[in-house]
């Protein structure tokens, strides 16, 4: 019996949430059987990931996170060479950027079916800080290339009804991202991030997120609330685990409120999931957000958090953490209660909920398990 052949496509290929999510399902899809090739970006992260699991690789030169018109339409021509000469029983889609995968795919010799990931609605989302006009434009974008997806997968509820309001879809289905971890004990992850970060941690309240130092992400708003934290408790610490465009922002605004000694930009660290039992609390600050899976892992590692009521969030945490309003003064009022609550040492944790998600999409696919 012929293996079916499936094509994952992902823009970015750093590390981030929706990277870690194909990159698991391509493990995954792998381990039931299937004959999975990944199409990717820019970035080394998940290539070296993928060749590790054994994942054939394609890699879209033209492929870009950011929008450029005359890359958009380079990628285009690649991706239906791509399906000219390969035959692909499902085509998925795990960016906004890669929906023009769906119109080559629908033009091209062979064509798969087509499965969109909404791992977040971008610029559509309510919380977006665009102006009306980029938002209207990628709306048309999005609704003339919707056209040729033949299913849309939305990663929580909350964004699948939010598009239907927009009417861009009629109707999708939900599969959750799985969570795998291999966390260390809080001994052990502190000391990596003293390490790291050339500091002792020794008796600080540690406060921590992973993320994408952009502007989704809203960290500014962390740093703020730390600075009024430090008047109260000067034991408090701030680390972000995480790489991007904010970053000199993010570092003038730590250096203008006099917290370069208590506010962490630690960069990108492979398997940061491994260390957050390091935190004494994770945080999420996002604007808008599908379903982080940073905010999922700290929960499966019993970390406890505090993520802004936006998007997927509140299904997320399903009243097993704070959600706040981002107002000024809320977080840090949470941050100074987690202060007085005793400490617990974390032994090393592992978890596992891609299954699950696997299977989801198996399901989908009409595939058998």
């Amino acid at each position: 019996m012929t293996q079916p052949k499936i094509l994952i496509v992902i823009t970015k290929a750093d590390i981030g949430g929706a990277q870690i999510a194909a990159l698991h399902l391509a493990k995954g899809l792998k381990a039931k059987g299937l004959a999975v090739t990944a199409a990717i970006g820019e970035g080394s992260f998940l290539a070296g990931e993928l060749n590790q699991a054994n994942i054939p690789i394609t890699f879209i030169k033209n492929l870009k996170r950011s929008f450029n018109p005359l890359k958009a339409i380079f990628s285009f021509f690649e991706f239906k060479k791509i399906f000219d000469k390969n035959v692909f029983d499902i085509a998925q889609l795990n960016s906004s950027n890669s929906l023009l995968a769906a119109l080559a795919a629908r033009l091209a010799k062979n064509k798969p079916r087509v499965v969109f990931t909404w791992h977040g609605l971008s610029y559509l989302d309510p919380g977006a800080k665009k102006n009306w006009l980029i938002k209207k434009f990628f709306s048309l974008a999005f609704k003339i290339l919707l056209h040729f997806v033949d299913e849309n997968v939305f990663v929580c509820q909350t964004n699948l009804d939010q598009v239907k309001k927009t009417k861009l879809v009629k109707t999708g289905t939900v599969i959750k991202n799985g969570v795998k971890i291999d966390a260390l004990g809080t001994k052990q992850a502190r000391e990596f991030l003293a390490n790291k970060l050339k500091t002792n941690l020794s008796g600080q309240l540690l406060v921590g997120s992973i993320g994408r130092l952009s502007e989704p992400k809203n960290y500014e708003y962390f740093i703020e609330e730390m600075a009024e934290v430090r008047k109260i408790l000067p034991a408090a610490v701030g680390v972000i685990i995480g790489e991007g465009p904010e970053r000199a922002k993010y570092e003038n605004l730590i250096k203008k409120l006099d917290l370069a000694k208590n506010f962490f930009l630690a960069g990108e660290i492979a398997h940061a999931s491994r260390y957050l039992p390091a935190f004494d609390l994770f945080i999420l600050t996002s604007l808008y957000e599908g379903s982080s899976i940073t905010l999922a892992e700290a929960m499966a590692c019993g970390v406890p958090i505090a993520a802004s009521a936006t998007g997927g969030t509140p299904e997320t945490v399903s009243g097993k953490g704070q959600i706040f309003p981002l107002q000024k003064g809320r977080l840090a009022q949470i941050i100074m209660a987690a202060a007085k609550q005793p400490k617990q040492e974390k032994m090393p944790a592992q978890a596992d909920t891609t299954v699950a998600m696997t299977l989801g999409y198996l399901k989908l696919f009409n595939l058998s398990s």
